[in-house]
């Protein structure tokens, strides 16, 4: 992969004239413990930027200010830091990582190429993601050194959303091949790619339940966007929220007992929460702007 242009490197020190952190703006409240926050994006303070909410105070705390839009948000396995990508143009996405205090400010790719949707190995050593090199969208992995970057995904349409298993031994993803989007789940290494979803609408965003036998996921299949859940081999899929709006973004708890997601139902994006079996919905936050890109923390 030596053509690769756009690996994926490290460049320790350097930012952006134009991000500034925020880390020590909180509403209230301290640096939240492992599983007790969600990072997401919000519109509250004008610009698209990072917030960390406490789940359980419902405290939030502001991270970034700047004049790009910050989405497609993972944790590392740690729950020290914080990958966002700064949208800049469609194909100006570089890719940037922070403390969880929204300190120390990394740039991790030049971003021409539209780079995004990182997903972190379990163990920290690899990352998944995807980039616009060869005029489609196509999922790479790479060291988290830098080094050893390879493409695992080479087909017709444009393959998204990739997201590592828990045991480290596959990656489910999204892929247009077909003809629409389905969910689909391959090797680390690329190989044995294999559909998990077969619907008449999209179905995007799949998010691994903490143990790997789960996988919840947004589908368009009834209709508008609704959380989906279905067994780790795609069986016994069973739908978890029911309008009356867009139900999009699903992400487990660390403990596997609650999803989090985005929900239009009350007139503006919010976050929601909800058990793993859909019931007890319940919104979280409440802001003028909309609230939009989430990841719970490890």
């Amino acid at each position: 992969m030596g053509s690769f242009r756009l690996m994926l490197r490290l460049v320790a020190g350097i930012t952006l004239s134009t991000m500034v952190m925020v880390g020590t703006a909180y509403a209230a409240g301290a640096v939240l413990p492992g599983g007790g926050g969600i990072a997401f994006t919000s519109e509250r303070g004008g610009s698209v930027d990072i917030y960390l909410i406490d789940v359980t105070r419902a405290m939030v705390r502001r991270l970034t200010d700047n004049p790009e839009r910050e989405v497609s948000l993972a944790w590392t396995p740690d729950g020290t830091q914080i990958e966002f990508d700064a949208f800049i143009s469609a194909y100006d996405n570089p890719i940037f990582l922070m403390n969880s205090d929204g300190r120390d400010l990394q740039q991790l790719t030049t971003g021409t190429n539209g780079d995004g949707d990182v997903s972190y190995s379990p163990d920290g050593s690899q990352l998944a993601f995807t980039s616009f090199v060869y005029g489609e969208c196509d999922i790479y992995a790479i060291d988290s050194d830098g080094s050893n970057s390879r493409r695992l995904t080479d087909s017709r349409g444009d393959d998204i959303n990739p997201d590592w298993s828990p045991d480290g031994q596959q990656i489910v993803f999204v892929s247009y091949r077909d003809g629409d989007n389905e969910i689909y789940v391959m090797n680390t290494d690329g190989s044995d790619q294999l559909r998990l979803t077969d619907s008449p609408g999209d179905d995007v965003n799949p998010d691994w339940s903490p143990d790997g036998t789960q996988i919840a996921f947004e589908s368009r299949r009834d209709g508008s966007p609704e959380i989906y859940l279905m067994d780790a081999d795609g069986n016994n899929v069973r739908r978890l929220t029911d309008g009356p709006d867009w139900n999009q973004y699903p992400a487990w708890s660390p403990d596997g007992r609650q999803i989090a997601f985005v929900s239009g139902r009350d007139r503006d994006w919010e976050i929601y929460l909800m058990d793993a079996d859909g019931s007890n919905q319940h919104r979280l936050t409440y802001s003028p702007g909309d609230d939009l890109y989430l990841a719970w923390r490890p």
